[in-house]
Order: structure tokens, then sequence, then C-alpha cells
């Protein structure tokens, strides 16, 4: 670990195993509200095909972030710099999603502005700022 901020009194396996348990529970609910939201808005294509989407999107920036993680992890030079990289990956990551949601939902099915933008601070902002303020006052 590169600055010890989450866990520092706990073993290796531990921290592993609780940001793994965070991660599952965090995808989770936001695949239970994601459910939720298709079946109150009565509409069974838009949102698994955004999710979909997403994944996919997830996914491919993950081929990208997988060699910084393990470069900063194992190599003799400053860890920094690889996670620098992998922050920028992450966010472009980001940025790009809410792109694709938006074009997605305002150009392809027609929904209203403020429904995309409750949905993206409800589901897509919230937790993960919940989530990051909790370890951090917490641990």
């Amino acid at each position: 670990m590169v600055y010890n901020l989450v866990l520092v009194e706990s073993s290796h396996l531990s921290r592993f195993f609780f940001l793994l348990t965070a991660t599952i529970i965090f995808f989770s609910v936001k695949g239970l509200l994601n459910k939720l939201l298709a079946v109150t808005l009565n509409d069974n294509k838009l949102i698994p095909e955004f999710v979909y989407s997403s994944f996919v999107i997830s996914q491919t920036f993950g081929i990208f972030l997988f060699p910084c993680l393990i470069l900063a992890e194992w190599s003799r030079l400053n860890p920094v710099v690889f996670l620098s990289m992998a922050s920028v990956i992450l966010i472009a990551s980001q940025i790009f999603k809410w792109y694709r949601g938006v074009v997605f939902g305002l150009i392809e099915h027609k929904v209203g502005l403020l429904q995309i933008f409750v949905y993206f601070c409800a589901l897509e902002i919230l937790p993960p700022l919940v989530m990051v303020k909790f370890i951090i006052e917490t641990f």
C-alpha cells in the first residue's frame, strides 16, 4: 500500500476483503436501484441498455487500468506516477460513461434533462461520494 490510509492496523488480506465487500455491496445496491427504477418507470428497455453500455465501458477502461495498478504495486519506480495515470483513466472512464448516458437518454430515447440529472445525482454520483466519506471518516 502506498499511503496506508484505510485499515492501517489490519493485514493486507483483511483490507482486500473489506474493499471487495464494500465494492460488491455498492454494485449490488446500484443494480437493485436500477431494477427498481426500470420497474417504476415501466421501461424494461432503457435502463438495462444503459447498464449494459456502462458495464462495457467499465470493462474497456479496466483493460488500461489494470497494468497501471500492477506497475504501481510491483514496480521499483515511484508508484505515484502509476496511481496518477490510473486516476486519469478512472476519471476519463466516468466522464465517458456520463456523456454516453446523457446522449443515450436525451437523443436516443427522448428522456427529459431533469430525469437524467436526477438519475445521475442519485445513482452515479452520490453513492461513490458517500462511500468515500464513510471510509475517510471511519478509518
